[in-house]
């Protein structure tokens, strides 16, 4: 257990390491010799994008290794929270959506037959929904019964993140984007995943 404990730590750590890495050459590359001011703009505009989709990246992907190092554990249903079963059945049978057709919904009670008597087996699917928002995040970390971030600390910088990345991206060629921001929206990105690492660390 502590062995699987300590490779978790080290693979998030190196996809914190690698994403940070990536944030840093975002931020350097519009300074590189012979680029033009008008040339300069564009880059930093569009690297908030970028920005959010290592954000993104790592918030599925950090969340994929925690579920696969539970499946590993080989836990019986009733050795885990209750949370994390609701989440399995969610992410496979997608009964919360109306529009589902009868089919899966009747395939689930069938499974219901075995569905307690095998190991646990929880569904690696992240629910990410349109945007990786504050909303999102704890959504995510609660359905697994993971510590939350903090509301005063992370909610409005994540709200600017997520401004700024739709407003770019569905066009809006008028934002303006500046040292100031680049350094802001970066400075969250690294501190958003930091806490979300602690929160998975300390589940």
């Amino acid at each position: 257990m502590e062995e699987k404990i300590k490779s978790l730590n080290k693979a998030l750590n190196e996809q914190v390491e690698w994403r940070i890495s990536e944030i840093t050459s975002l931020k350097t590359i519009p300074y590189m010799n012979n680029i033009s001011d008008y040339n300069r703009e564009i880059l930093m505009r569009y690297s908030v994008p970028a920005f959010y989709a290592l954000w993104e990246g790592y918030v599925v992907v950090s969340i994929q290794e925690y579920l696969n190092m539970i499946n590993s554990l080989d836990l019986s249903y009733d050795e885990i929270h209750p949370k994390l079963i609701a989440h399995d059945i969610d992410m496979k049978h997608d009964l919360k959506n109306g529009r589902v057709n009868l089919k899966p919904r009747v395939d689930f009670c069938l499974e219901m037959r075995l569905y307690f008597s095998k190991n646990v087996n929880i569904s690696t699917k992240v629910p990410t929904k349109s945007n990786v928002s504050f909303k999102t995040v704890n959504h995510i970390l609660d359905s697994l019964n993971l510590e939350i971030l903090s509301k005063q600390k992370y909610e409005y910088p994540l709200k600017q993140l997520i401004k700024y990345r739709n407003d770019i991206a569905h066009g809006e060629n008028s934002l303006k984007v500046d040292d100031e921001i680049i350094f802001r929206l970066s400075s969250t990105i690294i501190s958003c995943m930091d806490a979300f690492t602690d929160s998975i660390m300390d589940g």
